[in-house]
């Protein structure tokens, strides 16, 4: 009709909507749709829309949460997300799939599990078009408009339970999260241990590491692996400006592409599918370029769409192919969302201190819609920038998700976010007035008049950073460096880790490193974090790692605490 409901008939409160379905009122009927799982934004009135005010003089806004969600419909998600996917809802939901699609819908077994409703709600029991009072047909279409329909009736037994992990007498027995079973990496990030050689090694820098059924497959920077067999590898950077498509086993070149050379030199590129190549680079513009589907025209890209946004060199890409979406990050210190299908502009992500890409200190976190989630200042005192960044996302609704980044001084590090109020003392902004929630308020950064920082943070803390691997001072031959302990001994010159992937299951995590090695950390079955036991015996090495000086009577062995490998006193 143009305008919204009456106050007094919206959803206003979640309280308010239980206490009238299940005791004040039993004609009031409600089900939980699936935003209720998976969207916060839709208990939010982000766009000030003007929901009028309920007869008490309530003015109406964001949706009024419980307490246990401490005013945070993030929060509030998770929690009914992981209430969702429990087990004693698995254990129960043939129950319910009896009462809406199953046997209980209809006839006595509905009137004895109380299940019954007006005669009109149900599929089949009146005919609109045989009505011939237009009176009549007009009160029945709009009756079934405004208060809708039953589903179609598909069982007419009742449904098996659906099968759970296990089951001890008869009662469910769930995984607890931090039990022995539990192999998930981020669980224990204190028994995390890495492999003792390299899973993979590579002759160049690791780009990119992607978990198959058929095993670890890495490539070097400047190349991705095409899905979803992963058989061919699409590269850039070449003096000519061509890109190439190679064979991933034998990195042999099956076409070369001369085309790109017209939009500059190639930054950065991905391929969400194997008919898409997107690409960003000098040009300012991430073109998405198309490739034949026989196989003439597979030796050829098309130029389907530039996508116009940027002010400066594109640094970054990726892409969802759950959401469709693509995300771009460049150097005017923005990011822009992209729609995969329309190949049009959704949003732009704005705050960043500096030109965005994966050579920085500070993290930002966002949420599918472009809502600032979490942001946190990684520098801990050394040098060092974020290389690689990637995030476990094996339960969605686990508080103990992680960030994980690689960075130059040789540490991989995993960042919680972590819900906190606003500091005391700051200028507190709220977009929306007194509606805005308490855990998305702004806080003024005085250092800068239009960057801002969100009161959720991301915590670092050091014990959950592991040493992947550090080269130590003066080192520039001899063995290869190998992971090390965290701890003070020399100043490290680091192996950078560039790259880092976690598994499908989530039971290790592939880090790669700047001498084309993969390492693979998983949980380890004794508890205590240690690196792996690289700690190089006396015997085995007969001169210095750093400088090549034979060790002597006078010229003694000395093990570097940081990587385990043998140098002289210099």
């Amino acid at each position: 009709g143009g305008h919204f409901d009456l106050a007094d008939r919206m959803f206003h409160s979640v309280r308010e909507a239980w206490l009238s379905a299940s005791k004040h009122n039993m004609a009031d009927v409600k089900e939980l749709i699936p935003e209720f799982f998976y969207l916060p934004e839709f208990l939010l009135n982000s766009n000030n829309f003007d929901l009028g005010a309920k007869q008490n003089g309530t003015k109406l806004g964001d949706v009024i949460l419980p307490p246990w969600a401490k005013g945070d419909p993030r929060e509030f998600i998770r929690v009914h997300r992981e209430a969702l996917e429990c087990d004693y809802v698995s254990a129960h939901l043939h129950e319910w799939i009896d009462l809406i699609f199953g046997y209980k819908q209809q006839g006595p077994p509905a009137v004895e599990a109380v299940n019954v409703f007006h005669h009109l709600f149900y599929e089949g029991q009146v005919d609109i078009y045989n009505i011939n009072d237009p009176l009549k047909e007009t009160a029945t279409i709009g009756f079934i408009n405004n208060f809708g329909q039953i589903p179609k009736q598909l069982f007419k037994k009742p449904h098996p339970p659906k099968r759970v992990r296990s089951k001890v007498n008869g009662d469910l027995a769930a995984v607890p999260p931090n039990s022995n079973n539990d192999k998930i990496f981020f669980h224990h990030l204190d028994n995390l241990r890495p492999s003792l050689a390299p899973v993979k090694e590579l002759k160049e820098p690791v780009g990119q590491i992607v978990c198959t059924d058929k095993g670890i497959l890495a490539v070097e920077q400047n190349k991705v692996l095409v899905p979803p067999t992963w058989s061919k590898t699409f590269a850039w950077g070449y003096a000519d400006l061509s890109c190439r498509l190679a064979n991933y086993e034998s990195d042999k070149a099956l076409v070369v592409y001369e085309c790109l050379s017209e939009w500059g030199q190639i930054l950065c590129a991905i391929c969400p599918n194997p008919k898409l190549v997107i690409t960003g680079g000098t040009s300012t513009a991430i073109c998405v370029w198309e490739t034949g589907s026989s196989k003439e025209k597979a030796k050829s890209l098309t130029l389907k769409q530039a996508l116009l946004g940027h002010t400066d060199a594109v640094t970054c890409l990726t892409a969802s192919s759950s959401y469709r979406i693509v995300v771009s990050g460049s150097r005017d210190r923005t990011c822009i969302i992209w729609d995969l299908n329309k190949l049009s502009f959704v949003t732009q992500l704005r705050g960043h201190r500096a030109p965005v890409s994966a050579l920085c200190t500070y993290i930002h976190m966002w949420s599918i819609n472009g809502s600032p989630i979490s942001s946190a200042n990684t520098f801990t005192g050394r040098s060092q920038q974020i290389l690689c960044c990637c995030v476990s996302e094996m339960n969605e609704w686990d508080t103990q998700n992680v960030v994980i980044t690689g960075h130059s001084d040789g540490v991989v590090r995993c960042l919680k976010p972590q819900c906190s109020s606003s500091q005391p003392g700051s200028a507190v902004h709220r977009p929306r007035g007194p509606s805005s929630r308490a855990g998305a308020s702004w806080s003024m950064d005085s250092g800068s008049d239009d960057s801002r920082r969100w009161s959720d943070t991301l915590s670092i803390d050091e014990k959950d950073g592991f040493v992947f691997v550090n080269y130590s001072e003066g080192q520039t031959k001899g063995p290869q460096p190998q992971p090390a302990h965290p701890g003070q001994g020399c100043l490290p010159q680091p192996l950078h880790p560039p790259a880092a992937e976690p598994r499908t299951d989530h039971s290790k995590i592939l880090v790669g490193d700047g001498r084309g090695r993969v390492f693979s950390w998983s949980v380890s079955d004794q508890p205590g974090r240690s690196a792996a036991d690289h700690w190089v015996k006396d015997e085995v090495v007969d001169s210095c790692s750093g400088c090549t000086v034979r060790f002597s009577l006078t010229e003694r062995r000395h093990h570097c605490r940081n990587c385990g490998q043998l140098f002289c006193q210099r």
